[in-house]
């Protein structure tokens, strides 16, 4: 004779862990400004590099984790850094960009100029002066998602004399992506970092 078993035992669910896939989440931040000197770049990343604050300068509050680098020049690339004091003079380099836990800033030359873009898990009132990258003049609601990133193979032939990661683990760099959320197209994806002070 066959048992029959509680309602209790029909809708039990299983038990078992499902992955945890992060949400994503707003409100992100895209902007840009062009044609900056390099005294204005440098401006900008000065105060992420402790050395270069001044005595009474309080921390900046909009990051938890110190910044790290991936700077380009025509002839070489300086792996993921995270100081500035080891590289040669010739800094700011042509190409390269500077990210923390929070925000990740790109910059490029144009002549002696260059045109920067900011990207951010959330808007930040010091970078007030950047202006909202729009959809044909719609202001576009970013949704931010951090993933773990695949780390450049060290032995990859594009950089013969090999990939550096110079006082960073590689576990603590992710991916962020940032997507319309009117759209739900993903546009961009930056270098972000877990916390690795």
């Amino acid at each position: 004779m066959s048992q029959s078993r509680s309602p209790q035992q029909k809708t039990k669910k299983s038990t078992q862990p499902t992955s945890a896939i992060p949400q994503w989440i707003g409100q992100g931040f895209v902007g840009y400004q062009d044609g900056l000197s390099k005294d204005q770049l440098e401006k900008l990343l000065n105060p992420f590099q402790p050395s270069q604050r001044s005595s009474g300068e309080s921390e900046p509050p909009i990051s938890l984790s110190k910044p790290a680098y991936f700077l380009k020049w025509i002839h070489r690339v300086s792996g993921i850094v995270d100081s500035l004091k080891d590289l040669p003079a010739e800094f700011p380099s042509p190409e390269g960009q500077m990210f923390t836990d929070i925000i990740s800033l790109r910059w490029q030359q144009r002549g002696n100029r260059y045109d920067v873009i900011i990207f951010s898990s959330k808007p930040l009132e010091q970078f007030k002066a950047f202006k909202p990258i729009a959809d044909n003049d719609r202001p576009v609601t970013w949704e931010t998602r951090l993933l773990p990133a695949l780390p450049h193979d060290v032995r990859n032939p594009q950089y013969p004399n090999r990939f550096i990661y110079q006082g960073i683990s590689e576990k603590h760099i992710c991916q962020r992506y940032f997507r319309d959320a009117r759209t739900g197209i993903v546009h961009f994806v930056t270098l972000a970092l877990k916390n690795h002070d």
